[in-house]
């Protein structure tokens, strides 16, 4: 990638400034490997159910760090401008969980909805993870 390929540039720079010889390839190896692993404790979707139009609602999805180093969730996206998450920012410790809030606004478009929210963290098996929002306007 061309994160990993400017990594390795500045570390053989460092290295070289400073006369040693490191393992490029063994540091980013570890700098990659060593971070948080996120697990959705539950299913992956939130289903509203029946909702009247125009109408606001809040759900939880909790995220549990699985890893053992810290979880940094980068950005949490919803697919329009009627879900909106709030995410923490502060990373997640080892074996510790959080609360990703999600807020729904139906509007006033009649029918059934299933939206996504994504979300992109420092998880190496799976930087990014998406779950559902589902359920019916009338």
């Amino acid at each position: 990638s061309i994160l990993k390929k400017d990594l390795k540039i500045k570390l053989a720079e460092y290295s070289k400034e400073r006369g040693q010889n490191f393992d490029i390839e063994l540091i980013l190896d570890d700098l990659i490997s060593n971070t948080g692993l996120l697990f959705i404790n539950e299913k992956e979707e939130i289903q509203f159910g029946n909702l009247k139009l125009n109408t606001e609602v809040t759900s939880k999805m909790k995220v549990t760090n699985t890893g053992d180093k810290p979880l940094i969730l980068k950005s949490v996206v919803g697919s329009c401008g009627c879900t909106v998450p709030e995410y923490p920012t502060s990373p997640i410790a080892p074996g510790k969980s959080a609360d990703i809030v999600i807020k729904y606004s139906t509007g006033a478009v009649k029918g059934d909805f299933n939206k996504s929210v994504t979300i992109t963290s420092n998880d190496p098996n799976s930087s990014r993870k998406i779950f559902r929002i589902k359920g019916s306007a009338e």
